[in-house]
Order: structure tokens, then sequence, then C-alpha cells
């Protein structure tokens, strides 16, 4: 079963507002919904930077499901 913070609504996250505009403007809403993408994929979207990423990886990290995450 996926860690809970994955399902949480990104309006109620501790996240930078960089961060959350970028999901917003994407219609991303969970951080699970994030996971489907690669770090190369993010990266290559418009408006998505390293800091952005290293957030992301963070709260993954801090949560036990960076393991989640596709690194290619």
């Amino acid at each position: 079963m996926p860690p809970k913070i994955l399902k949480v609504s990104i309006e109620v996250l501790e996240l930078s507002e960089e961060l959350r505009a970028f999901m917003v403007k994407n219609g991303f809403q969970t951080l699970e919904m994030i996971l489907h993408y690669s770090g190369k994929e993010l990266l290559e979207m418009e408006g998505f930077s390293y800091r952005m990423l290293k957030e992301f990886l963070g709260i993954l990290h801090r949560h036990d499901c960076l393991n989640l995450f596709k690194d290619n």
C-alpha cells in the first residue's frame, strides 16, 4: 500500500509556492500523479526546475517512498 502522503491533495501539503504552482498548472492534484514521470521527463516540462526536483525527492525520502520514483 502506497504511503498516505502520496494521495493527499497538494492544497494541504507543505510545498513551495513554485512547486505548487507547477503542479496546479499541469493538473497534478497529488504527489502520486508526479510519480508517473521520470526525473528526465519532469525536467523537460516547461517550468520545472532542479530545485523543484530536489524538493519533491526530499518529500519522498522523508516519507520512505523514494524507491517509487523513476530515475530514468
